[in-house]
């Protein structure tokens, strides 16, 4: 119980920190209150009627590695209360390494509240990747290299540009070699430090 009632109160600093004000009943209350758990309905609705009444410009909310809270009931709770108080002019970005399970998402995904980034949606397709290598490295690796470089990296950007960076290093065969070993990027982090200074 204690879990739910920090989240609480460290979701209504976060929102004064958005919004100047906003949340300060609540963790007030929460502070002076002996008897959160009994009257937990009214602490998430004060929290919710705050949020919901607040005016100021367009502001995000990033919640990060949703995932550490999601086993939570309590937190899964509070969170749909969150997300069904937010104005319009709020957006929640949930970051988290499983899609989230919320009771909420249904019914924004009906109003297109919700989109979705995953990530496959963030890693580099063959024609990405062969064009970081070729117009800002300088390099032209044939189809079957590309895709080696591809499988061992899993499109993510910076490991593209790390292999790429290698092969501008060592030449073109480097790629085929890439394995994204902690000694590459090591050294490929190191070089890159020290030119900067």
């Amino acid at each position: 119980h204690q879990d739910r009632i920090h989240l609480l109160g460290d979701l209504a600093l976060i929102l004064q920190a958005v919004r100047p004000g906003m949340g300060s009943l609540t963790r007030d209350a929460l502070c002076k209150s002996k008897d959160v758990h009994r009257r937990w309905d009214y602490f998430i609705e004060l929290f919710c009627r705050e949020v919901r009444e607040s005016e100021g410009p367009p502001a995000l909310v990033v919640l990060d590695q949703y995932e550490r809270i999601a086993g939570s009931s309590s937190a899964r709770d509070i969170i749909d209360h969150l997300a069904g108080a937010l104005p319009p002019a709020i957006t929640l970005l949930l970051s988290t390494r499983q899609p989230p399970v919320l009771a909420s998402i249904p019914r924004f995904i009906e109003g297109a509240g919700v989109f979705t980034l995953s990530a496959r949606d963030l890693c580099f397709t063959l024609d990405e990747a062969r064009e970081l290598l070729s117009r800002w490295l300088g390099l032209s690796p044939a189809h079957g290299v590309l895709e080696t470089v591809m499988a061992r990296t899993g499109g993510w950007p910076a490991g593209v540009q790390l292999a790429g960076a290698c092969a501008a290093r060592h030449g073109e065969k480097a790629l085929l070699s890439f394995s994204g070993s902690e000694p590459e990027f090591y050294e490929h982090l190191c070089q890159a430090i020290f030119r900067e200074e």
